[in-house]
């Protein structure tokens, strides 16, 4: 059992004075401990920017005075870009990867889904470090108690939901009563203390930057300093020192709203009342990663992770996380050890290896680095090391689905993990997948059950491979149509593409829709910004599923697979370099998969959307199934 850190000087101080002292003595007035304690504020949807040092005229942000009370440093939500560790900028998966410590591809939420994460929440870690601790969790937005922390609510003492709030007072004036109530309690004696607060969140949305937003800011600051002063009068009162973290989900775009991938959407806050325990890596960013061709976004990720929360509470309450915990991020207290370990992986050989590229940051005097998988020691890594190859084969491994952790501890610091997932094997049979296609064209010099339109010649280009030819998608040169199948709820359409040059706007690939609004009926598979994203709708519901980045100049296979039963959705995104890459939804409403318009490639069921917008693309080995086909048959069919 590992106790709480204390100020060990005053424990051996009351100690000998009870040694000191003969048995007949009554009145020992041994010198008390000093107990450590945390309050982790988490405000939905804080802008960095609105609350930073900086003044600002674009922003017109206001110095909110109990803001400064902390110390701030700039941070990012999301994940790592091009990694599976990548997430939507929402606060489901954000929430989840703050009380956690660990990304989508570990605990599970990739949206606002209510679902519970599929690993341990802090008041889990706590209570089995410290069983009798009494913890708190007062929560405006009520599906972090009742949906995606609902397994560690049972170690919660102390519970509010929002959608318990009296009429007539607000949600977070309401979470704020109740906990700074339980603060000023005596009898309380919260170890660790949870407070979510939603207001600046719903400005975000009503408007983006925008007056009312700075004025939840302020409103926000006066809460906020309410409970700064129930922990100030604790520390007086008590003998205790507590630790106050504050954290921000994400940011929001200009106009309002947010969940993709923009610089503002990733930027989120990290703030403290105790920067004199943070190390170099809260102070100061670590060096820009090279995840992308985006400068901005490499730097980002340099900051401080949602992710490193947790790990920082561990910290200061116990012990620098060890190897058996796998946080994504390293602590922010004690020394800085190794920081933004991320890992990569290629599937080779027709499936049977996996070519595994793993990098990191560390400070040289962190000494020697030991390398774990799935907990087993790999390696030991000289000082300084920042990356890492291996090639892991059926024979390592075994055959089928497989998940692999990496953990890299230093001789100091807290370990640090990252988890990859992928595929070894045999895969089903292609040409038996293939005979279950309503649909199978290799565009072999004719267009088969299409037909072609807008043009009077069908430009045919190399396709993916020597039997195969590709059909040219540039709307100046025509587009393709045929009837969609009688679909009963399930479908899969698969298809490999190549980007020829670049992308305007947000043209159609593949779509039997009116793309002028993501709300008419059908669905379509559209390029933007060099990402490939996917939408469905009908019956007055709107589903997008977030873009995946695909290569330039290079084939790269894409499927989209639909569960009208199951209310999902899924993109997948495979190309031999970056592997591969999926996202998927849960399904609002009940969107229409047939919309009466024809299926088309390289425009929208209308056949006039992608005249205003550029896409030069080839098309080929095109499918189409009346069901959801499997990862494993997917990457089947992108075989060669």
């Amino acid at each position: 059992m590992i106790n709480r850190k204390l100020s060990s000087w005053l424990g051996l101080l009351a100690t000998l004075s009870l040694i000191s002292c003969s048995s007949h003595c009554d009145n020992v007035n041994a010198v008390q401990p000093i107990e450590r304690k945390v309050l982790l504020i988490g405000v939905d949807g804080l802008m960095y920017s609105y609350i930073d040092s900086v003044n600002d005229a674009k922003l017109n942000d206001v110095q909110p005075p109990n803001f400064a009370r902390l110390s701030l440093s700039k941070a990012h939500v999301g994940g790592m870009l091009s990694t599976q560790t990548y997430q939507a900028s929402s606060s489901g998966p954000s929430w989840a990867s703050i009380l956690t410590g660990t990304w989508v591809n570990r605990h599970k939420i990739p949206r606002n889904n209510k679902q519970p994460v599929q690993v341990k929440g802090i008041f889990n870690y706590l209570h089995e470090l410290f069983p009798k601790a009494k913890m708190g969790s007062y929560a405006a937005w009520t599906p972090i108690n009742a949906g995606h922390l609902v397994k560690d609510m049972a170690y919660v003492s102390h519970r509010i939901d929002g959608a318990s709030h009296p009429k007539g007072e607000g949600v977070d004036d309401f979470i704020t009563r109740k906990a700074v109530a339980d603060l000023a309690d005596p009898a309380s004696d919260l170890l660790f203390t949870f407070v979510h607060l939603d207001d600046i969140d719903h400005a975000g949305h009503a408007c983006g930057w925008c007056g009312l937003y700075e004025k939840k800011v302020a409103k926000t600051d006066k809460r906020l300093g309410r409970l700064l002063d129930a922990v100030q009068t604790r520390e007086q009162r008590f003998n205790e020192e507590w630790l106050v973290l504050l954290v921000s989900d994400h940011g929001h775009k200009q106009q309002g709203g947010h969940g993709g991938d923009l610089l503002v959407e990733r930027t989120s806050v990290i703030g403290t009342n105790r920067p004199q325990l943070m190390n170099k890596l809260f102070k100061q960013p670590a060096k820009a990663l090279a995840l992308t061709d985006n400068a901005q976004q490499n730097q980002l990720v340099a900051y401080p992770a949602i992710t490193a929360i947790v790990p920082t509470i561990m910290s200061y309450l116990a012990e620098q996380p060890s190897k058996a915990y796998h946080f994504d991020s390293a602590s922010l207290i004690g020394p800085l050890g190794v920081h933004k370990l991320y890992g990569k992986h290629k599937v080779v050989r027709k499936q049977s290896a996996a070519v595994i590229d793993l990098a990191w940051q560390v400070p040289l005097q962190a000494g020697v680095i030991e390398l774990y998988r799935n907990n087993q020691l790999v390696t030991e890594l000289a000082a300084g090391t920042t990356s890492y190859s291996e090639t892991l084969t059926e024979q390592d491994l075994g055959v089928g689905p497989q998940v692999v952790n990496y953990t890299l501890v230093a001789k100091r610091g807290s370990a640090v993990s990252t988890q990859l997932s992928f595929n070894l094997g045999q895969l089903p049979d292609k040409a038996a997948i293939i005979k279950k296609a309503l649909i199978s064209e290799g565009f072999r010099n004719a267009l088969g059950d299409f037909t072609w339109r807008g043009g009077f010649v069908v430009p045919y280009a190399p396709g993916n491979s020597e039997d195969d030819k590709a059909v040219v998608l540039n709307r100046k040169r025509g587009f393709a149509t045929t009837s969609l199948p009688s679909i009963d709820g399930k479908m899969t359409i698969a298809a490999w593409i190549y980007l020829d040059g670049s992308v305007m706007g947000d043209p159609n690939i593949i779509a039997n829709k009116d793309w002028r609004s993501g709300g008419n009926p059908g669905f379509t598979l559209y390029l933007k910004d060099q990402q490939i994203g996917f939408n469905i709708g009908g019956n007055q519901a709107r589903n997008d599923i977030k873009p995946i980045a695909v290569p330039k100049k290079q084939w790269f296979f894409t499927a989209i697979t639909i569960d009208a039963e199951h209310q999902s959705a899924q993109l997948t995104v495979f190309d031999v370099d970056s592997g591969l890459h999926q996202r998927s939804i849960e399904l609002q409403g009940k969107p229409q998969l047939d919309s009466g318009l024809p299926l088309t490639l390289g425009e929208g069921g209308l056949g006039r959307y992608n005249l205003d917008h550029k896409l030069n693309a080839r098309l080929s080995q095109f499918y189409v199934f009346s069901e959801v086909l499997s990862t494993a048959e997917l990457l089947s069919l992108a075989s060669k």
